[in-house]
């Protein structure tokens, strides 16, 4: 069987919530609380104010699996409004997530979901 982002059913919900920004402060990053393992995250930063320039969605940190994270392994671009593949790399058995957002949106709707399909 092949690989099917596609289908529904192939991905688990890790994070999906509505954070709104206070007037004049920046969104505080978002770090998912659990240990992951999957190798392949859906992460669909949306923004319904986002103008027709902005790329930008947010980084997604794949950080060490520890209590308290604070050793990067990847940085990944995420685009705004559009939901991004990432490919987790092989060497990571775990590992935890952190997601910050542009410093200019002033809410974001995240959801980041983890592929349980056949690879």
């Amino acid at each position: 069987m092949a690989v099917d982002f596609a289908s529904s059913i192939n991905w688990t919900a890790l994070y999906d919530s509505l954070t709104i920004g206070a007037a004049g402060i920046q969104i505080a990053p978002i770090t998912l609380s659990s240990s992951l393992n999957f190798r392949f995250l859906r992460v669909a930063a949306n923004n319904q104010n986002a103008r027709s320039s902005w790329k930008l969605g947010g980084y997604c940190f794949l950080m060490v699996d520890e209590p308290n994270p604070e050793v990067i392994v990847e940085r990944i671009f995420t685009s705004v409004n559009k939901p991004s593949i990432i490919a987790v790399p092989d060497y990571l058995a775990s590992y935890r997530v952190v997601f910050s957002p542009p410093k200019w949106f002033d809410e974001i709707s995240l959801q980041i979901d983890g592929y349980t399909g056949t690879l």
